[in-house]
């Protein structure tokens, strides 16, 4: 079995910077301060005849889709958690302190787990899911194949749901 030092390259890369979309809060720096400053950032809503507490994300309306190479009509199909994702994505490699221009075409796996129930039942999500029945790479199974074609990464892909 290889030690660790042994199996090390020179060219690996590892990824290990953070990103993330947080109740109320515009990056992961607020989310620190509204939960060190004990902020309430969840709301209450009656629906169903039930009370649910609710942690909504500020600018889940915003989504820069040339940046990503994803043509408008797409982009409105393609669900809010994909979306996110490759906005997330993009800061985290940011955060580690890549350049994204240095590691295009390398042979970097993308590594996917997601869970998002919030579509579940969304009347938002409903009308895209009506309007874009059949249409390929708006769902989240290809989360991390998006990723990976934006990115031009020619590793591994893989995605699994998180239950």
């Amino acid at each position: 079995m290889a030690t660790p030092r042994e199996s090390y390259h020179e060219d690996d890369i590892v990824i290990s910077g953070i990103s993330g979309a947080f109740p109320n809060s515009d990056n992961f720096e607020e989310f620190k301060e509204n939960l060190l400053k004990g902020e309430n950032m969840f709301s209450t809503s009656d629906k169903y005849g039930e009370t649910h507490i609710n942690g909504v994300l500020k600018t889940i309306d915003r989504f820069d889709h040339t940046f990503f190479h994803i043509n408008r009509h797409d982009a409105e199909g393609v669900i809010i958690g994909s979306r996110l994702l490759l906005e997330k994505t993009f800061e985290a490699v940011l955060d580690a302190g890549y350049n994204l221009q240095k590691i295009k075409g390398k042979n970097i796996a993308v590594v996917c787990g997601i869970w998002d129930a919030s579509t579940e039942n969304d009347p938002a999500f409903e009308a895209v899911e009506e309007r874009f029945t059949g249409s390929v790479g708006t769902g989240q199974y290809m989360c991390a194949n998006r990723i990976s074609s934006w990115l031009d990464l020619h590793g591994n892909k893989l995605h699994t749901y998180i239950y």
